[in-house]
């Protein structure tokens, strides 16, 4: 029989212990996007001056991720088993997106282009968003 006083009290996983670290990840993730996401439609009317493509930020972002997680992470994760492979994956990717997003959106608004700078952002945050959702699944 093993001697599960010897265990580390942090690697004993009870179902109240899950609860709150999935209840924490899903606040803070909810209020990244809340924060963030205020302020970046604001910023995006301004460059953009329509209403309209300024949505097309949340709606792309939310599309891209539902699909990512459902169609195609998700499946990999079930079928194949690498739930921690794509967390990393997933994280590493959505870092160089975002430099990426931050490099062409400065680049272009240094042109002088601020349509086109605000595109870069809702099309390169929708696409870091896609890669990002490969941590959500599990």
């Amino acid at each position: 029989m093993k001697d599960r006083s010897c265990q580390n009290a942090a690697s004993v996983s009870t179902p109240k212990n899950v609860f709150f670290n999935l209840s924490l990840f899903q606040f803070l993730t909810f209020l990244r996007r809340g924060i963030f996401y205020t302020f970046m439609i604001n910023y995006l009317y301004m460059l953009m001056q329509t209403v309209t493509s300024t949505a097309a930020l949340g709606t792309l972002n939310m599309l891209a991720s539902a699909l990512g997680q459902n169609l195609i992470w998700g499946r990999i994760c079930d079928r194949c088993k690498l739930r921690t492979k794509l967390i990393i994956v997933g994280e590493t990717i959505a870092s160089f997106a975002y430099i990426t997003v931050f490099l062409a959106h400065k680049s272009l608004i240094d042109m002088g282009n601020p349509f086109a700078a605000g595109l870069t952002i809702i099309f390169g945050l929708s696409t870091l968003e896609f890669f990002w959702s490969m941590s959500d699944v599990g």
